[in-house]
């Protein structure tokens, strides 16, 4: 048996309150030393979807362009990205 912490699920009330989260959980020291992160809890449909968009967002990220991922779509340089 692996000694990994098990998955939480955490709603939140608000985007705000779960962005001010999200932006604070990355540079936290106790986190980052426990191997701890936040990430979304995406529906199969929208899993699928980063997916396919992956390739053509590893190679924005190579290029050296400012990419993320927001639920099922990709923003590249505040680009919205679409699965082809």
């Amino acid at each position: 048996m692996k000694n990994n912490p098990r998955p939480v699920i955490i709603r939140f009330l608000s985007r705000s309150a779960r962005d001010l989260v999200w932006k604070f959980s990355k540079a936290n020291k106790l986190l980052s030393n426990k191997h701890l992160r936040f990430k979304e809890d995406l529906t199969a449909a929208d899993k699928e979807a980063c997916k396919k968009l992956w390739p053509q967002v590893e190679k924005a990220r190579k290029e050296g362009k400012r990419v993320h991922f927001v639920s099922n779509k990709a923003y590249i340089d505040s680009k919205e990205v679409r699965v082809s």
